[in-house]
């Protein structure tokens, strides 16, 4: 794992220092925006990988994500994401490519996405529930023979696969990163959902190649040639979707810039934003990844501000309280249909009235407004529950 960490360091270090382009006028901003804004042009023009990686170099001993038991740190993370890297190489990806994945949030889906970013690809990530025809022509547009997905999403995408231009596919399952394969929640999970690897089961029915993660790391265990790559700020770093309101399972696909995410990060801290500071606090990943919404409110900022990203794979409403009293969360992101589904469980449910979450200091309301008896509802429920008193 050293190893692997010193030859990251040593390719980022090699990569130089380079300016932005990009010509703004910055006359009617704040002395304190205008100094960010130049700092990101002249000294963060490159992947949000690399910038991932530089702002927690010192930080590598450190929690960066929580996952059903097992906490994996900074220096974990990134070995892992050089290694996936050194894979994802090896099989003929470079910079500029898009690489189709449809994975939830487990570290298997970090891993991959800083390594695409890495190596300078385009993570072009799909939601199970895209209508079958839009991911066929989403599948084919993106060139890559494979496809990486995850062993709960598999079943809904199976057909549209069958039908597109992928022969291969990396299946991770939600359990690989189990600590000695024991999952110390299995009997919640299994009330909602089965939490087992299905990996094997997809082998056996799927008339291409199926990697597992194992399979998939030891293609890159002896490749020698160099993983990072030199990317600029407004080189894409993702193709993320829309909820697909205007005409469901068609969701709009936008494109997100290295800009994007590291901008949005540096300017939610403190000295630019005027809020308090993330330091220390764990925040849970549950939206779906194919959202801007998840990709850079939960992951980014918090993997920028050094904190702990607890990760939830499945999202559910009724597994959400459930979640929140598994992986204890200080903030988390989440729509009002969630936060009324445990609101009235506190409320009504004899299982839950009795319970109280202190460590829930930022319960946020995401992509939609509240009416006044719901915003009064929550309210009620925080007082009477003690969020936020710990």
């Amino acid at each position: 794992m050293e190893e692997l960490l010193v030859q990251l360091s040593e390719e980022i270090s090699a990569l130089g220092k380079t300016s932005s382009k990009k010509k703004y006028d910055a006359s009617n901003l704040s002395p304190k925006v205008r100094a960010a804004l130049s700092e990101i042009e002249n000294n963060r023009n490159h992947s949000l990988a690399v910038e991932l990686f530089l702002r927690n170099k010192d930080n590598l001993n450190k929690s960066a994500l929580k996952y059903r038991g097992t906490k994996i740190t900074y220096k974990e993370m990134f070995a892992k994401t050089y290694m996936y890297a050194k894979s994802l190489k090896q099989m003929g990806y470079k910079k500029g490519d898009e690489i189709p994945m449809c994975i939830t949030n487990t570290p298997e889906f970090i891993y991959l996405f800083l390594a695409s970013s890495l190596i300078g690809a385009r993570s072009n990530i799909v939601g199970p529930w895209f209508a079958k025809e839009y991911l066929i022509e989403t599948l084919n547009k993106t060139k890559s023979k494979i496809i990486f997905i995850d062993d709960i999403s598999y079943d809904a995408l199976k057909d549209a696969i069958e039908e597109s231009k992928i022969d291969d596919i990396v299946c991770f399952s939600i359990t690989d990163s189990l600590k000695n394969g024991i999952n110390p929640y299995q009997d919640i999970d299994n009330l909602f959902h089965e939490f087992k690897n299905n990996v094997g089961k997809i082998a056996s029915t799927y008339e291409g190649k199926v990697l597992d993660v194992n399979d998939f790391l030891s293609i890159g265990k002896d490749y020698k040639g160099e993983v990072t790559s030199a990317v600029d700020l407004d080189d894409i770093c993702s193709i993320t979707y829309t909820s697909g309101t205007t005409k469901p399972g068609h969701p709009k696909g936008v494109l997100q810039s290295n800009r994007s995410y590291i901008t949005l990060s540096r300017f939610k801290e403190s000295d630019v934003s005027g809020m308090p500071t993330m330091k220390n606090l764990t925040i849970l990943a549950h939206i779906p990844t194919s959202t801007h919404m998840e990709l850079s409110c939960a992951i980014s900022d918090t993997l920028y501000c050094g904190c702990e990203l607890a990760l939830e794979p499945f999202y559910s409403k009724d597994m959400f309280p459930y979640s929140l009293l598994i992986n204890k969360p200080n903030f988390v992101p989440a729509s009002a249909g969630f936060w009324g589904t445990l609101c009235k469980k506190l409320a009504y449910d004899p299982d839950f009235m009795d319970i109280n979450m202190p460590y829930l200091m930022i319960p946020t309301v995401t992509g939609e407004g509240l009416s006044v008896g719901e915003e009064k509802f929550f309210n009620q429920a925080s007082r009477k529950h003690k969020f936020g008193t710990g």
